[in-house]
Order: C-alpha cells, then structure tokens, then sequence
C-alpha cells in the first residue's frame, strides 16, 4: 500500500507593513503603487503569501491610484464571477483592474482574472466609499 498524501509545507516571511501603510496615507494612491512595484515598499503580507505582484501601474488601472495622498478607501460591495477553476496546469494568471468611476464619495471598479493566453477565469465589480481627511472645521 502507497501513501497517497503529500505532504506540503510553505514557509512565508515578509515585512511588517506599518510603515508601508503610514508611507501610503502621505503619498498618492498611484505613487504607492509604484513604490510597491520598483521595491521601494514592500509588499503587503497577502501579496507575499499568494505570491502576487505588481507588473505594470497607470493612472485609473490599479485599485486607489486615483486617489491623492491622505484619502483611503474601503469596501461597500463586492461580486465576483467564477467561471473556471485554476489548477496547477494553468499557469501564471493576471488581474487587471479598471476604475469605472471616482465620484465625490463612491467609486466603482472592475477587474478581471485571466491566463497568458487571455482566456477568462473570473471577472468581478465593486463599489467604495472614499474616506477623505476631515476639513478643519470638522466637515468633509
């Protein structure tokens, strides 16, 4: 009888991000994200984990690089589209976001996952609320 279990193990090292994060309140959302891409910052924790990077950033492609320095942003709604699972035998896969609209207090975006032949796997929208620094008389 042969042991059909592998056993795997990943060891994941990364940097603390806090001074990511307080470089990232300072800067424009798309001078982050570059300074992410060159190695300037490193990456956040997740990114390590699932091994993602950043391959190329332009104004309105990457999510917050619309945004100037001192706004951030957070998650009203997701939905995601999965049409095909990813395996082994897929290969490298990419994600491409697009920023649909920047309003005064909502954005919205769109993304896609495909392979390097182009064949879709998933595609997903979502809409924000923009959380801007607070004027001096306490209104935004």
């Amino acid at each position: 009888m042969t042991n059909l279990q592998a056993t795997r193990t990943r060891v994941v090292t990364w940097e603390d991000p806090t001074d990511a994060v307080h470089t990232g309140k300072t800067i424009s959302g798309i001078a982050y994200l570059r300074a992410l891409q060159s190695g300037e910052l490193p990456p956040p924790p997740i990114a390590v984990l699932l091994g993602m990077w950043i391959t190329q950033v332009s104004e309105g492609r990457v999510v917050q690089s619309m945004l100037p320095g001192e706004t951030s942003y957070t998650t009203l709604e997701l939905k995601v589209n999965y049409l095909r699972p990813i395996t082994a035998k897929t290969g490298t896969v990419y994600s491409e976001g697009k920023i649909i609209h920047v309003g005064g207090r909502i954005a919205t975006a769109e993304a896609r996952l495909t392979d390097a032949q182009g064949k879709l796997y998933a595609h997903a929208t979502t809409t924000c609320i923009i959380l801007r620094p607070s004027s001096p008389c306490g209104r935004e």
